[in-house]
């Protein structure tokens, strides 16, 4: 019975190791996705203004 609670204590533990790391990795992950989404935002409007100019050009 001893071994059990042993065990059950180490289980706890690393249950809550995983959550803790997983609660850090989707922070690193959501971290990542913002600063994706600003190069695409970025890359959208340099296109933008590179397509404007041709028309300029053209026009």
């Amino acid at each position: 019975m001893m071994s059990q609670n042993r065990q059950a204590a180490r289980d706890r533990i690393q249950a809550q190791e995983d959550y803790t790391c997983n609660i850090e990795a989707k922070k690193e992950i959501e971290a990542l996705q913002i600063q994706l989404n600003k190069i695409e935002t970025e890359k959208l409007d340099k296109i933008m203004e590179m397509i404007l100019e041709l028309k300029k050009e053209r026009g």
